[in-house]
């Protein structure tokens, strides 16, 4: 068997990465993998990369250049199918499984692997994962099923257990500050920034270069955080901010991700005011406004911030629950 040489354009994660190439050098590919972790850490990437690089027949995989790594690359290709939950869905339903399922039993347009990639699949309902648990337990020849999930702690340990699992952790810094100045043409300071604001999580560092409005916008809603909530002391013009932002939802799953990302924000803020208090500030996430952070700790006290990135962490858990997201989110203002 000919040496493959890979081009695998991955931040961190190299014990993943080397397990998998190795796994397509010796022919030795599981049934089912699970790839889990924190979101925007890479795990569609990897499993991106991993897929065209066993449809991939050239000497260094994937070369990006033949027609099966464009259709992948596209998410086109015949024998593979993505699926995730419908826009109008809480959940993955045993319907699309049961779907997935037949797609699989079909014959592989190409003579080669079917392969299934499930996004989100912590999401699937109880039924789902059962129906899934079925075509694990007997997999057809040459079928490889990829399991993406942020919580692993939602999945059926039935499932699990099928599974080669691997665990996607967060990047150093150094590792993504590295990446970023080889792979972008960013000056220092801006690297510097966006690795801070990544939290170890190259997808969000590379979202803000490739987009770089997302960053613009995600460092004006810091800000009008930082603003309207912590240097605002009026209550009332605290609860507009509050109402403004409720108006900007629209579907419940776009509601609950929006506040989801808010409160992560608002949380890693009220951190850095912390970590400033405790003369940590080479820790914070928050360098782009770094010096208006200083002035707003002299307004509250350590006891006061340990309790409201408390109550901030409790307000993500009660949304989660569906509870009206206008009525928690001023109950956590009344709090600050």
């Amino acid at each position: 068997m000919s040496q493959i040489k890979f081009n695998w354009p991955i931040c961190g994660h190299q014990n993943i990465v080397n397990f998998l190439q190795h796994s397509i050098q010796q022919d030795n590919l599981m049934n089912a993998y699970l790839f889990y972790g924190s979101q925007h850490l890479g795990k569609t990437a990897v499993a991106k990369y991993f897929i065209q690089s066993i449809f991939c027949s050239a000497e260094q995989r994937p070369c990006q250049q033949c027609v099966l790594c464009q259709q992948i690359q596209k998410n086109i290709h015949p024998d593979i199918i993505w699926l995730t939950r419908n826009e109008d869905k809480k959940n993955i339903t045993i319907e699309q499984i049961r779907e997935l399922r037949q797609k699989l039993r079909l014959e592989s347009f190409l003579n080669s692997y079917k392969i299934a990639v499930i996004q989100q699949a912590e999401l699937m309902t109880t039924e789902a994962s059962n129906a899934l648990l079925k075509t694990l337990e007997e997999p057809s020849w040459h079928t490889i099923i990829i399991l993406i999930a942020d919580q692993i702690k939602l999945i059926p340990s039935t499932v699990i257990s099928r599974c080669q699992t691997l665990n996607f952790k967060t990047v150093s810094r150094q590792t993504i500050s590295q990446f970023l100045k080889d792979n972008s043409k960013l000056n220092k300071l801006d690297i510097e920034k966006i690795v801070a604001l990544s939290l170890g999580r190259p997808g969000i560092a590379m979202n803000f270069i490739q987009q770089t409005d997302s960053w613009l916008e995600h460092t004006k809603r810091a800000k009008e955080f930082v603003n309207q909530i912590l240097v605002n002391q009026n209550l009332n013009q605290r609860f507009k901010y509050i109402q403004q932002l409720a108006g900007e939802q629209k579907t419940f799953i776009e509601s609950q991700n929006s506040w989801q990302e808010d409160l992560m924000m608002w949380s890693l803020i009220v951190r850095d005011l912390i970590l400033i208090k405790k003369n940590l500030s080479q820790a914070i996430t928050y360098l782009e406004f770094e010096n208006q952070l200083r002035q707003v700790t002299s307004d509250y006290t350590l006891q006061q911030l340990t309790k409201f990135l408390y109550n901030i962490q409790q307000t993500g858990m009660y949304l989660k629950r569906n509870l009206n997201p206008k009525l928690v989110l001023e109950n956590l203002i009344l709090s600050i």
